[in-house]
């Protein structure tokens, strides 16, 4: 009898990495749809979390870059969006005059304020049918996804 052939797009490791892009495709379309009507993309809107909850007196640019995963040009473009619109400062930091220190607006603050918990109930409306259990798996897999990928050197931190 002869063996079937599997292609590579049959294998079980292609097509889990098709649902996680898939899937990761169709949450950013929702996420946009969600934050559009707030005038925010949703790049603006985690850096606005990271300056109330991670960094309430500022931070460098560079920082805000490397936890969003974003390049540090495009940060400079979206922060100089942000400060146009009022959501964000930016200042020269004494100690390096080459770094830029960001904190929130007040304008800014007041936005996070009318958009944070109805974004966690967007959440809740797009994640809340997995259990306790199947998220905290999730975020397992996920992280142990992100792991070996960044140990591969396949990608920059």
């Amino acid at each position: 009898m002869k063996k079937k052939k599997i292609y590579p797009r049959q294998k079980p490791s292609y097509q889990a990495l098709h649902a996680v892009v898939r899937t990761a495709g169709i949450l950013q379309k929702a996420g946009n749809q969600f934050f559009r009507s707030y005038g925010l993309t949703q790049s603006q809107f985690n850096i606005l979390m990271l300056l109330v909850h991670d960094f309430p007196e500022g931070c460098h640019q560079s920082s805000l870059s490397d936890h969003l995963l974003v390049n540090p040009a495009d940060m400079t473009g979206l922060l100089k969006r942000m400060s146009k619109n009022g959501h964000v400062t930016r200042r020269v930091d004494p100690d390096d005059e080459r770094a830029k220190i960001v904190m929130i607006a007040a304008t800014g603050k007041n936005l996070f304020d009318q958009v944070e918990q109805r974004y966690y109930q967007e959440v809740e409306n797009l994640m809340g049918f997995l259990t306790a259990k199947d998220s905290r798996g999730l975020v397992k897999m996920l992280q142990d996804m992100e792991e070996e990928v960044l140990s591969q050197n396949l990608v920059e931190k």
